[in-house]
């Protein structure tokens, strides 16, 4: 068998996709009496060449720590 080196670069853009990170801000409204009340939200999506874009914004527990997600 013949073997051929793989340039280091091309490992690692295969293992190292080129990503982006997006930001989305939207808005929760509530009405409270007679006024609406609205406060941000913030979403974050990752998108990688090649592939879908993916929402990874974190999840917060009712306390406001941040739940580690399992893909």
């Amino acid at each position: 068998m013949n073997k051929k080196e793989i340039p280091s670069t091309k490992i690692e853009s295969i293992i190292k996709p080129k990503c982006n990170l997006f930001e989305l801000v939207q808005y929760q409204c509530n009405i409270k009496d007679d006024r609406v009340v609205c406060s941000p939200f913030v979403r974050i999506f990752k998108r990688c060449s090649g592939k879908p874009t993916v929402e990874i914004t974190p999840y917060y527990d009712d306390e406001g720590s941040p739940i580690e997600q399992k893909f």
